[in-house]
């Protein structure tokens, strides 16, 4: 029997320097650590995109110093991170790790996609980058999808697992409709018939439970509430709400259905594949910001997808 005993953190955004009158990314993440130093030994740490909020060198290293030192209070955790669409490749890279672009030796390096795959207690552990430099949409380019395919034409032991900031998986708020990943198919397409067990994700700022179809049926998706911020899915039909309380996730992995390892195992939630998942609310806060159908339609129209960039998604995925 294999197991993994996963921390799943995301959306921490991170400055070098705090804005005015805007919550403090830091003081959230210091409260999320400390709210979560009540856990025991760990097998891996998920940090699911959105580390920063500026691309600064500061906020990588900082972010970097302080989970290592988590880490290592929870059985030397592994590490696994990636790209969101407020982070910075250039900065990514050069803190947190070069990834494996097979180009990175090429001049412009620094805005290559950041992606990975490593061997953690038999489970294949892969992290792809879903950025696009300068957008809010997520997008798993050509490079990675077939970098992707060719990684999983060869099964991993107790199977694999991906990382992907942006959720293969239909959003809920409306914020999020025109800034999800436009290329899901694709992606879903190359895991479908692979040795995929779950895929855990971010951007959305919620918790989140959600399926795409898999070889041994379907593959659960596992999107982590934010630790900036918790978007309210109950918000009033076309407004987006979020309050000033932060979340995190705790995900069991299993190659047999019938053990269970985590500490409470009554909060869990039984899913195919062998995954159990318990949502952890932290540093629950009154409301933080109301947005109204025409504020979100007017940021909506500055940070979606654009057409075009969706039908060249689409062209892509029909070649």
């Amino acid at each position: 029997m294999e197991s993994l005993h996963i921390l799943q953190l995301s959306d921490t955004h991170l400055r070098g320097e705090r804005l005015p009158g805007t919550p403090d990314p830091d003081a959230l993440w210091r409260r999320a650590l400390e709210a979560l130093d009540t856990l025991g030994e760990l097998d891996l740490i998920v940090l699911s995109g959105d580390l920063s909020d500026d691309g600064s060198i500061a906020s990588y290293g900082h972010l970097r110093t302080t989970i290592t030192q988590f880490a290592a209070r929870h059985g030397d955790a592994a590490l696994v991170w990636v790209p969101g669409n407020h982070d910075s490749r250039p900065g990514f890279r050069a803190v947190l790790g070069p990834g494996l672009s097979r180009a990175a030796v090429a001049a412009g390096a620094d805005e290559r996609p950041v992606f990975s795959a490593r061997t953690i207690h038999g489970f294949r552990i892969i992290g792809l980058d879903s950025s696009v430099p300068g957008r809010s949409h997520g997008l798993v380019d050509d490079e990675q999808l077939a970098w992707l395919r060719d990684l999983l034409s060869v099964d991993c032991g107790a199977g694999s697992v991906v990382v992907v900031h942006h959720p293969p998986v239909a959003p809920v708020t409306p914020l999020h409709q025109g800034i999800g990943l436009i290329n899901t198919e694709r992606l879903a397409d190359v895991l479908a018939d692979s040795d995929v067990r779950l895929v855990l994700s971010g951007h959305y700022h919620h918790a989140l439970i959600d399926s795409i179809p898999g070889r041994d049926g379907a593959i659960p998706v596992v999107v982590a509430p934010g630790i900036i911020n918790h978007n309210q899915v109950l918000a009033p039909r076309g407004h987006e709400l979020a309050s000033a309380a932060s979340g995190a996730t705790l995900v069991e992995l299993t190659t047999d259905p019938g053990s269970s390892a985590l500490d409470q195992p009554s909060a869990g939630r039984a899913l195919p594949a062998r995954v159990r998942v318990i949502p952890v609310t932290l540093s629950p806060e009154p409301q933080l910001s109301l947005l109204d159908p025409d504020a979100v339609l007017a940021l909506a129209g500055r940070i979606d997808a654009s057409e075009q960039e969706r039908r060249a998604a689409r062209g892509t995925a029909s070649r």
